[in-house]
Parts: structure tokens; sequence; C-alpha cells
């Protein structure tokens, strides 16, 4: 309640405007559950802003121009990378029944899993599961070959025209991978990308 008015809004009848999920989102759902499971139905207006460019469109208006704004938002992402985001502080997943946020609680941190088919776990396949426990696709590098592909996507003749240029563009510009494989793999990519 003491900081309802800082992120209230002319047309918000005093009320805290959150920038939250759409409608059609699963997480919309959970954003109510967590207004009324905080006691905030009162102080606090969820605010559909249509599409996934509204949403940014207002988050990083208000950013520019140094104004308050509370929303819902995810990474990794452009936005949440960019931008110097503070996350409010909620109660662990743990505490609410099932890890379910909807019931007042934060969103659990999802885990990245690496499956690997039974034919891969024998002989001749060390070095690729050896690739797979060292590769770290995290935030910076995902959103490095993001950037890369949305730039050249709408010029590709195929999907997989855009994704292998994307991997060829990342090879060559990220050192990254290069501790993910073996010297000699190290060695045979870099001939190949120069090939």
């Amino acid at each position: 309640p003491e900081f309802q008015a800082l992120f209230a809004e002319a047309d918000s009848g005093g009320k805290a405007v959150l920038y939250g999920c759409m409608a059609q989102w699963a997480c919309r759902a959970v954003n109510e559950g967590q207004i009324e499971a905080y006691g905030l139905s009162d102080i606090v207006e969820l605010r559909d802003p249509g599409t996934m460019g509204a949403l940014d469109a207002a988050i990083e208006g208000a950013y520019l121009k140094e104004e308050p704004v509370l929303f819902y938002y995810w990474g990794p992402t452009k936005l949440a990378n960019t931008l110097d985001m503070r996350v409010l502080e909620q109660p662990d997943p743990s505490e609410c029944a099932d890890n379910d946020p909807a019931l007042g609680c934060g969103f659990p941190t999802a885990e990245i899993l690496i499956a690997l088919h039974s034919d891969y776990q024998g002989e001749g396949y060390e070095e690729l599961r050896a690739f797979l426990e060292k590769w770290d696709w995290n935030a910076t590098n995902q959103l490095a070959a993001e950037g890369h592909y949305g730039e050249i996507k709408d010029d590709a003749a195929t999907s997989e025209e855009a994704y292998r240029n994307t991997a060829i563009w990342y090879l060559s510009n990220n050192d990254a991978w290069q501790s993910w494989v073996s010297a000699d793999a190290k060695d045979r990519i870099i001939e190949s990308l120069a090939a």
C-alpha cells in the first residue's frame, strides 16, 4: 500500500498498475492469483497490454523517461538483459503448495535439462557427452544468436537457412563455444569456418 500511488496511473482509480501477462497467456491466471494471495486486489490493477510489443513499449517507455513502472517479465530476453530491472522479493516457490506461484509465491526458476537418447550413452559417443556436459547456453550466448537471427531471418529462403546462417555467425563471432569442445573438434570447426 505504501507504494500504491507511485505506480498509479490517471485511469487506474488510484490503484497501482501492474503490466502483466496477456489474457490468453497461462501466466495471466498466475498474476491474478498472486494479487489475490498477497491481499492486493484493492491496491493493484492488473493491466493487459494486449501484445508483447505493447508490454515491451510500456516498460521501456517508462524506463527511458525515468518513470516508475511495475510489471511482470521474464528472461533471458533482450529487454531483461538491457534494462536495469529490480526483482520484487516474493516467498520462495517451495513455500506454496506444488510450487504454485498463483498461491502467493515467486515463479520457480525454469530448469533447462539436456536429454540424451540411450543410443548415445555407450561407446563412441564420449565426445558428444563431454560437449553436452560443458555446454553453457547462458543469456549472453542466447541473446547474441537471437539478435543475429532476428536480423537475417526475413532475408533467408528457408528457416533452415536462417538457422544455419545464425550457427555459422555465432561460431565465427563468439569464442565461448571453444571451451565446450575438445581441442581437436575446436581446430576442425575453425578450419571448417575458414573454408
